[in-house]
């Protein structure tokens, strides 16, 4: 029960309890939304449109102008009082280009301003001055990622029992149709973790059917095919599950259907060696440093309930992961692999990628299994330890 009691809320949670509060009129006068997806933001800023009474005006600097000129303009606005404008809200997004903690501060000691004033940001450190009035005056909205694997507590867990599944599920329903759990995650098989091309492709897919609200699996699989960014990271997650089987699937596919590179050009056959081994590097070595930077004491507090880490574990842990809602991928990655093995695919990759830019041959395919026992000989054990954990795993 007390896990129960402890668990974050989990995205759809999180904005339906925002959007219900705000319906009731219930405005404190600063608000801040937290959250990498500025997509999944929208409905919010629709119930904040809605709730209030006056106009929602949208701040950003102007072109050339200093970031410290843009702030002073933006307290101007915020606390100045108008005689056609009174009550009105301003909205601001993507603060954290332009707005420093110091000035986040000066935020927190303005007492009764004379309008509304919303911020978007990625992430808001919890220990700040701003977070704790906004906690005390419930103007703080942490819409968190939408998690793309089942949780670990669920024994029997079939692969569409995640968070991102159940949003799509919901979109479909506020578009005025319905999709079964088993074609929304073939839907999120094909196109990834990105809401937005996600909500797009179930309008397209209403088009493409006829105007029926119900895709099929056969209408899934016909009219969507599979993202080059899915594909590699599914080739991805398939290694470090020591999947080698699933791999070379995956290494197959996008020999023959093709990737994009990095100046958006379709290449197929052998010539997707070089794009794959790139991707994965890149990869591997955010992985390596995250595991390089966890000493063996803060890799036991990654790996407990957050409510049981201290306060310096807390601190060390966001300095080297970050407070961003990627964060919660990377902490999946890490908890699921083995620092050896990740380091041994990465010299192995970054070899790889040397022999293939100096034109020297490689066989991708055996690479892609000697890369999968890099990480197998770990996996079963991280399965089992996984489950133990139960909620503090995910």
């Amino acid at each position: 029960m007390a896990v129960g009691k402890r668990k974050a809320p989990t995205y759809l949670e999180a904005r339906d309890d925002a959007c219900a509060r705000l319906s009731s009129g219930s405005l404190p006068p600063l608000v801040v939304i937290t959250g990498d997806e500025p997509f999944l933001k929208e409905p919010v800023l629709e119930a904040i449109n809605a709730a209030v009474s006056g106009d929602v005006e949208t701040f950003a600097p102007r072109p050339g102008e200093p970031d410290g000129s843009a702030f002073r303009r933006l307290m101007q606005d915020w606390t100045t009082a108008s005689l056609f404008g009174a009550g009105r809200v301003v909205l601001v997004r993507d603060i954290g280009k332009w707005i420093r903690a110091p000035q986040l501060a000066e935020l927190a000691a303005v007492e009764a301003p004379a309008h509304h004033l919303v911020l978007s940001m990625a992430s808001l450190d919890g220990r700040s001055k701003l977070a704790k009035k906004l906690k005390s005056e419930g103007g703080v909205i942490n819409l968190p990622p939408l998690r793309d694997a089942p949780p670990p507590w669920i024994a029997d867990a079939k692969p569409w029992d995640t968070e991102l599944v159940a949003w799509v599920i919901d979109a479909a329903q506020r578009r005025g149709g319905s999709i079964k759990p088993d074609v929304a995650f073939e839907l999120v098989e094909r196109i990834g973790n990105t809401p937005a091309r996600l909500d797009q492709i179930l309008g397209r897919l209403t088009d493409l059917t006829d105007g029926r609200n119900e895709p099929t699996l056969e209408d899934v699989r016909r009219f969507v095919p599979f993202t080059s960014a899915r594909l590699l990271e599914l080739f991805d997650r398939g290694l470090r599950k020591g999947d080698g089987a699933r791999a070379l699937q995956l290494l197959d596919r996008m020999r023959h259907d093709g990737v994009l590179d990095h100046g958006g050009k379709l290449v197929s056959g052998d010539a997707v060696g070089e794009i794959i081994l790139r991707t994965l590097t890149s990869s591997l070595a955010r992985l390596v440093a995250a595991h390089e930077a966890l000493s063996p004491a803060l890799m036991a507090a990654l790996n407990a309930k957050p409510w049981h880490r201290s306060a310096d574990d807390k601190a060390a842990l966001d300095r080297v992961l970050g407070v961003g809602g990627a964060r919660v991928f990377l902490e999946r990655d890490l908890k699921a692999s083995d620092r050896a093995g990740v380091t041994s695919a990465f010299r192995r990759s970054v070899a790889a990628l040397r022999a293939s830019r100096d034109g020297r041959p490689v066989s991708m395919s055996a690479l892609t299994l000697r890369l999968a026992a890099d990480f197998k000989s770990r996996a079963p054990q991280r399965a089992t330890a996984a489950r133990r954990r139960g909620a503090a795993a995910w």
